[in-house]
């Protein structure tokens, strides 16, 4: 297992901050009910419109709704939907990973 101090991650929401990276935050995602499992973002998120469209698998979020929203894509993987409700799927209890984090999967299986 690889310590932390070597595992580089972009644009997530985790704790503690990770200094291998760029554009992460460790502020609290505000999920909408993390107990139960619906991690999207309240309005207030700060994970709203801080990804980088760059990262963007597909064209929608877990929802199968627009993964791109306000122009830059959140950090998480559900999009935040003004005005939107309904159905979820439940996803990591843990962070605000966006699911664009498989592509780092390589760089963890590097030897060094």
């Amino acid at each position: 297992m690889r310590d932390a101090s070597t595992i580089a991650l972009n644009y997530c929401c985790t704790a503690p901050l990770l200094q291998n990276g760029a554009g992460n935050i460790n502020i609290a995602p505000l999920f909408v009910n993390q107990a139960s499992g619906n991690l999207r973002l309240q309005s207030n998120s700060p994970c709203i419109n801080s990804g980088l469209n760059h990262f963007a698998i597909g064209t929608t979020d877990l929802d199968g709704r627009p993964r791109i929203v306000g122009g830059t894509i959140d950090i998480g993987a559900y999009e935040f939907q003004p005005g939107v409700r309904g159905e979820f799927i439940a996803g990591s209890r843990n962070s605000a990973c966006p699911p664009t984090a498989r592509q780092i999967t390589p760089m963890r299986m590097r030897r060094p």
